[in-house]
């Protein structure tokens, strides 16, 4: 096994630890005496996932497109660690953009995230589009955004002011992508002859959507804007971790080109 699958299933297990100790009541979020040392636990965590994605780019230096891929994913990377110091919500501060959405800090996250995942995409389209046409691809992203669109309707609240509005309804088409990506993948490898290395990554693409869906489900828009909190953080956690610690594999086991696929896919999907 190599390092780096060693320190994602050690991130992994921090983040399940730390959220399981929050939902048994060990320690809280909420809880003014131990939220700091909390949040410093995670942000270990978080720094675990940047080490690993930094180590991944320099183990593919001597492969120029994927060692491109690489810095492409460390940067993505970057920027959702960003989001997620805005999600610790470290002032304290709730209805801050008026009196319907406590946790609407979640909503200023975005400007972090949206671009941290719409760089993972962009990535992810150049290898799709070794399998499949461009219109076809298009196809599958505006149903993806069609989709998307329909469940966001169901969960927001429409009196919670136009900033708030419009923001989590561009993020959710956002993060709708990276679960199309993952379904495309597969299906390009195929589901009975792709090897397991793909299934993974696959899984952490969909695992993204699932946890920023919780997020926007659960703890933004849930429990008429109050939020299912903090135990829908916690599950978020764990999920979220859980996507990025695969996520950041994908330079490792994804050929960005025909020449890569053909001379180094069996390598990577082993090393």
């Amino acid at each position: 096994m190599s390092k780096h699958i060693i320190i994602s299933l050690i991130a992994f297990m921090c983040a399940v630890i730390d959220a399981i100790g929050g939902m048994l009541g060990y320690w809280s979020v909420s809880n003014s005496q131990s939220r700091y040392y909390i949040f410093g636990f995670e942000l270990l965590t978080l720094c675990l996932l940047v080490v690993n994605s930094f180590l991944i780019a320099h183990y593919l230096r001597t492969s120029k497109t994927q060692f491109r891929l690489a810095v492409l994913c460390f940067i993505a990377l970057v920027f959702c660690v960003l989001g997620d110091i805005v999600n610790f919500n470290l002032g304290g501060e709730y209805y801050g953009k008026g009196d319907v959405i406590k946790h609407d800090y979640l909503i200023d996250s975005i400007w972090f995230f949206g671009p941290g995942y719409l760089l993972i995409v962009v990535a992810l389209m150049q290898i799709l589009l070794q399998f499949y046409q461009p219109k076809v691809l298009l196809v599958c992203v505006i149903g993806s955004l069609l989709l998307a669109t329909l469940s966001y309707t169901n969960m927001v609240i429409l009196g919670s002011g136009v900033y708030i509005i419009s923001m989590a309804f561009f993020y959710s088409l956002v993060i709708s992508l990276p679960a199309l990506c993952g379904v495309l993948l597969l299906l390009a490898y195929g589901f009975n002859k792709a090897p397991i290395c793909i299934w993974v990554i696959s899984l952490g693409l969909v695992l993204a959507s699932i946890a920023d869906a919780i997020i926007g489900q659960f703890w933004l828009f849930g429990n008429n804007g109050k939020g299912i909190f903090p135990l829908a953080r916690e599950i978020n956690w764990i999920v979220y971790i859980a996507s990025q610690s695969i996520i950041v594999h994908i330079p490792r086991i994804l050929p960005v080109d025909e020449r890569s696929a053909s001379i180094n896919h069996q390598k990577l999907c082993k090393g």
